[in-house]
């Protein structure tokens, strides 16, 4: 355990609890904000990121009214067990808090499977943080808690297939999950022959563009329910990958030998269970000793949760709006200013430019140059990006974008203020990473500080380091982005490392 000078009390404690974490997802899950008093009013938060290996966790300073602006701190993250007791060794460093913390390993997910029961009680995890200013007396201890409850939907069936003794390869046998879509996707199952060797195989295909999270198993049993084989399941479901394919290495001849007890009648029993993660049901504080953070109540945040451009069955109101909008851009009545990138020219709204971007709003303002003229021309965009950042401000739609556009439109929504349009342009890039563009992508990111992003693209180094680490998007990238390219390598050595 690190030394913290004077005490061996916190000035500070925060326990965060998160509820519904049964398998752990793939998240970066921010907790509600809490202010120290103690430490000038610093506002704080932490930053859980989960991977499929192990859970990491940082700090982070907010955004406060605090003239303090850089010191040196002391921290202690851990994930406390069911009696409140520490996983192993709680760890210490120091850091200035304009920034953020290094990021710290709790606990490998396979303490979750050997020790469910102590680490996840109830399916709750609970993870503590601990504050020192240092080279500071500690006059006073603060306690406060949290809490976050994912949103989880929870499947278990049986699927009946029938007329498994007349399937032939080529046919496809389907069930479709019933669901409800304003709480959970839709979900098809689709059984099939391999071709080589008769052997089962089963496709899980997500519909519609919600990302989700799921996990669970899928069993093939015999009459009395005995299991002859178990599946895990485990995917997320983002705009490219919508489903996932499990061999469940049995042949049908293989079934067949013992038919009546492996396909009684001639149906095949497929037990099937899923926990489906979709987002945020609440997150809180539910209690502070002190009074700044008493009334805080903010809800967590989680890069990975977004719905994207999802049009609802029956149109609203505000699909309606987005609709009269879209034509007000696309026929350009009523312009008061022309944008000019590259060759094209763009008549667009002074006023609802201003009402969705901060970056607009200054460049129309009073003491601006640009407050005065018919028409600007914006050299930091080209006509493409322009193009589809005025679309996505008239109508808060986002179509058919390929991942080299996204990256020049997550510049470009980080630039002018577009917050939610960052997100989603991050969320493509995210979801077509690969060996060849995933350092390009990772520099994007670093440039903007999206960190949701970056340890994305660093645990998908992580996956592909054997290959990637010898290829020449590498080498370039470690020789132009020496401190970015270290800290990638900092990074694998974390989670390859046992606590």
């Amino acid at each position: 355990m690190a030394n913290f000078g004077r005490s061996n009390v916190a000035t500070y404690t925060y326990i965060w609890s998160i509820q519904n974490y049964t398998r752990p997802p793939n998240l970066n899950l921010q907790s509600p904000s809490f202010t120290v008093d103690s430490i000038e009013k610093t506002k704080w938060c932490l930053v859980l990121h989960v991977n499929k290996y192990c859970v990491l966790c940082y700090i982070k300073r907010l955004a406060d009214n605090s003239i303090l602006k850089s010191m040196e701190l002391n921290f202690e993250l851990t994930v406390l067990a069911a009696d409140g007791s520490p996983f192993k060794d709680q760890r210490g460093a120091y850091f200035h808090i304009n920034h953020q913390s290094k990021l710290v390993k709790l606990i490998d997910n396979s303490v979750f499977e050997e020790r469910r029961a102590e680490f996840l009680p109830k399916d709750t995890l609970t993870i503590r943080c601990q504050i020192w200013r240092r080279e500071s007396e500690v006059l006073t201890t603060d306690l406060c808690f949290a809490r976050t409850q994912l949103k989880l939907v929870r499947r278990s069936f049986l699927w009946p297939v029938e007329k498994f003794r007349w399937l032939r390869y080529g046919q496809i046998k389907t069930y479709n999950l019933q669901s409800d879509p304003t709480r959970e996707p839709r979900m098809t199952l689709n059984l099939y022959l391999e071709e080589d060797n008769d052997s089962l195989h089963l496709e899980i295909s997500v519909l519609g563009e919600k990302w989700c999270n799921i996990g669970g198993e899928v069993a093939v049993v015999d009459v009395e329910g005995k299991v002859l084989f178990r599946a895990a399941v485990g995917f997320q479901s983002n705009l490219n990958e919508r489903n996932i394919s499990l061999p469940l290495r049995l042949s049908k001849e293989q079934l067949m030998d013992d038919q009546d007890r492996n396909v009684p009648n001639g149906v095949l029993l497929l037990r099937c269970s899923f926990d489906i993660f979709v987002g945020i049901d609440s997150s809180r504080i539910e209690y502070c000793s002190q009074a700044s953070s008493k009334k805080e109540e903010n809800l967590a945040i989680s890069e990975d949760t977004y719905d994207f451009d999802e049009t609802p069955a029956s149109c609203s109101d505000s699909c309606n709006l987005k609709k009269a909008l879209g034509n007000l851009y696309k026929d350009g009545a009523y312009s008061d200013i022309t944008l000019r990138a590259d060759k094209e020219s763009f008549q667009v709204h002074k006023n609802i430019l201003s009402a969705r971007s901060p970056m607009f709003k200054a460049m129309f303002s009073s003491d601006m140059m640009e407050k005065d003229r018919s028409t600007i021309d914006l050299l930091d965009l080209d006509g493409v990006t322009l193009r589809r950042l005025l679309f996505y401000i008239y109508t808060d739609t986002l179509k058919d974008l390929p991942w080299e556009e996204a990256v020049d439109l997550f510049r470009a929504a980080d630039e002018y203020g577009l917050v939610d349009l960052k997100k989603r342009c991050s969320q493509r890039m995210k979801a077509n990473l690969n060996k060849a563009n995933v350092c390009d992508i990772l520099y994007v990111a670093d440039m903007h500080h999206d960190e949701a992003l970056i340890l994305t693209a660093k645990d998908f180094i992580f996956e592909e380091r054997q290959l990637l680490f010898d290829s020449k998007e590498w080498k370039l990238f470690k020789n132009n982005n020496e401190q970015l390219a270290s800290e990638i390598l900092e990074y694998v050595a974390l989670i390859i490392d046992k606590n």
